[in-house]
């Protein structure tokens, strides 16, 4: 599926975190960054420590400049690649971190989706353990408690509780 990148075609409807399979063993998550912030470490953390491990974070961080390699120390699993802006493209940009992962599966987050417990990856994965038929799988996104009241009505919107 990676060689041709058919995946593409699908990246861009990606909205906060979406999975693609070929197997279950190993995880990657990938996630485009833009200036990422004090969240942005929160988020690495939080993938760190999930209970279902994960194998590789790949950050195709856009301005290295705006990079701070000290994360690169402190979280061992991240991999990251510098972009210049005028390379990246939301799709596109999410299938160049595809074709770098070797996992089994494919894990699509934005920076500001912070896991709200350690159980993301797990969860995520349970569909697709328990029917072969399943083949994506993706979780809705809560607003921070210190948002705006538009952020916050957005993720009830695009997110709403089932």
């Amino acid at each position: 599926m990676r060689k041709g990148c058919a995946l593409c075609q699908q990246c861009y409807h990606i909205a906060k975190v979406y999975l693609f399979v070929q197997s279950l063993e190993t995880v990657d998550v990938i996630i485009p960054a833009y200036r990422p912030g004090k969240e942005f470490e929160k988020l690495l953390d939080s993938l760190s420590t999930q209970n279902y491990p994960v194998e590789k974070i790949l950050v195709m961080n856009t301005e290295e400049k705006f990079w701070n390699t000290a994360w690169e120390k402190k979280f061992p699993k991240v991999n990251v690649v510098h972009l210049k802006k005028a390379d990246f493209d939301h799709g596109g940009t999410r299938c160049r971190g595809a074709r770098l992962s070797d996992s089994d599966i494919m894990v699509f987050m934005t920076q500001d989706a912070v896991p709200a417990d350690r159980n993301l990856i797990g969860n995520l994965i349970r569909p697709l353990q328990e029917n072969s038929k399943v083949g994506a799988a993706y979780a809705r996104q809560l607003a921070r408690e210190d948002c705006a009241y538009l952020e916050k009505y957005t993720r009830r919107f695009n997110y709403p509780e089932t």
